[in-house]
């Protein structure tokens, strides 16, 4: 038996929340919560919310506490036994993404998390888009602070009594923690899949972008000592041309 927990969490959204929660709402597979946490907007995110609630929708509002935290609260929260986080500002792909992620888990009973892709939107004036492709994923790339994306991953409720919850020592890398301390852990069974599941809002090239992408690299490369893993901040800024590559694989 397959149930869903799709966790999604939410602060001043009101431009992207309505498309997220059609996009789950309308997969025909049916069997799955949808557990939004609402960190306290003040926008009309939580009036879109309500408006568009219904028997699967679960609203929970945890303020101000941070993204990783509001994972965890989902978490706690939630009662399926596979897991997807689904950020605000994404939408599933097609109608049957949850119906092929079933029919995987099912043909492959030992299997614990399936990494699938992700695609962002256009971006700017010049209509790129990026795709994230587990499939081509190596390990040894978390010596660079990549990861297969997080959002591309359907994870079994019962891998996190293994491996813990969101570290939230970590402001905005935590998600590279989880993903580090599953390859780490030989009792874990993952695959990789060609398939784009989500769709994304990319982030903007913007001095917000940079500053981001440096304080990120802070705390990647923090998590990597602390998982054994010796790498410097040159191998972690490279980490920037492999994104510049995602842009050519349409």
């Amino acid at each position: 038996m397959v149930k869903f927990s799709i966790i999604t969490c939410c602060l001043n959204s009101q431009e992207t929340i309505v498309k997220c929660i059609d996009s789950v709402k309308k997969q025909n597979f049916k069997d799955y919560e949808h557990i939004i946490v609402d960190g306290g907007s003040t926008d009309k995110t939580l009036s879109k919310i309500k408006k568009n609630k219904y028997s699967r929708l679960k609203l929970f509002v945890h303020k101000k506490k941070g993204i990783y935290q509001a994972f965890n609260f989902g978490l706690k929260k939630s009662s399926g036994n596979i897991v997807h986080f689904l950020n605000s500002d994404d939408f599933y792909s097609s109608n049957n993404i949850l119906k092929k992620v079933y029919l995987i888990f099912l043909n492959e009973n030992k299997l614990d998390i399936g990494f699938f892709g992700v695609e962002f939107l256009r971006h700017g004036m010049l209509g790129l888009r990026r795709k994230y492709d587990s499939v081509g994923f190596r390990k040894y790339y978390l010596y660079f602070g990549i990861m297969p994306p997080h959002t591309g991953a359907f994870i079994k409720k019962k891998i996190f009594s293994k491996i813990g919850y969101f570290d939230l020592s970590y402001k905005i890398a935590s998600d590279f923690d989880l993903i580090l301390k599953i390859f780490k852990n030989k009792s874990i069974n993952y695959r990789f899949f060609k398939k784009v599941v989500v769709k994304m809002k990319p982030g903007g090239a913007s001095n917000k972008y940079f500053f981001s992408f440096f304080h990120n690299s802070v705390e990647i490369k923090k998590i990597l000592n602390k998982r054994g893993y010796i790498s410097n901040y040159f191998l972690i800024f490279l980490r920037g041309f492999y994104k510049l590559i995602q842009y050519f694989k349409f």
